[in-house]
């Protein structure tokens, strides 16, 4: 059974940035919460995002195509994507499935 995801929102005005922290696993299961919170968010397009993931925090195959999702969007609204906080593992996942071409990775 799948763990339950929490997000947490905060909004950086001087940085025009919504930073987005994500506590939980990421999976097909929870990744609607992720997706619904992008979307209430990015409503403002010139808003950038910040995806701050616990180190702890699992991503499986239906996570990652949330992720995509939300990354071909934000590619639309011309939004930039920074992601915090994964593990040495998933950097290797996303740069693996090319999200690192559309997401910025960072501390």
């Amino acid at each position: 059974m799948a763990k339950d995801i929490r997000i947490r929102v905060t909004i950086d005005n001087t940085k025009n940035t919504a930073r987005i922290t994500i506590r939980g696993d990421l999976t097909g299961a929870t990744g609607k919460k992720l997706l619904e919170t992008y979307t209430k968010y990015s409503t403002n397009k010139q808003l950038h995002l910040e995806l701050n993931f616990d180190e702890k925090c699992y991503i499986n195959s239906g996570g990652i195509a949330y992720l995509i999702d939300i990354a071909t969007s934000a590619k639309k609204a011309n939004q930039k994507i920074k992601v915090t906080g994964l593990s040495d593992h998933f950097e290797k996942i996303f740069q693996m499935v090319g999200l690192t071409r559309c997401m910025e990775l960072g501390e």
